[in-house]
């Protein structure tokens, strides 16, 4: 698999007990903290950031040929080899996202 680092959490909104839930994936390149941030908000609204992630621009992809083992394979044209980027399950209801 791939070097990269990933960090998830959750931010904390002005409803109590809503949270949106983020998943940070740092550029892979040799100064992260110079490279650009994209912001993947998936459209909808309702639908899962992290389909972008898995499926369009992330560091791994959902294999078409799933094998035990083999469920993420590295995406080649991820663009984590250019940005920093950051995934928000948005709104609150969506994905890990809690309301």
């Amino acid at each position: 698999m791939l070097n990269v680092t990933l960090y998830s959490g959750y931010l904390n909104t002005n409803k109590p007990g809503r949270q949106i839930h983020y998943l940070f994936v740092q550029a892979n390149v040799s100064a992260p903290e110079a490279a650009p941030l994209t912001l993947w908000l998936n459209g909808g609204p309702g639908c899962s950031s992290l389909i972008g992630m898995l499926q369009e621009i992330g560091p791994y992809t959902v294999s078409n040929t799933y094998k035990l083992g083999d469920l993420l394979t590295k995406n080649d044209y991820g663009w984590h080899k250019i940005s920093n980027l950051l995934f928000l399950e948005s709104p609150a209801t969506v994905g890990f996202s809690s309301d």
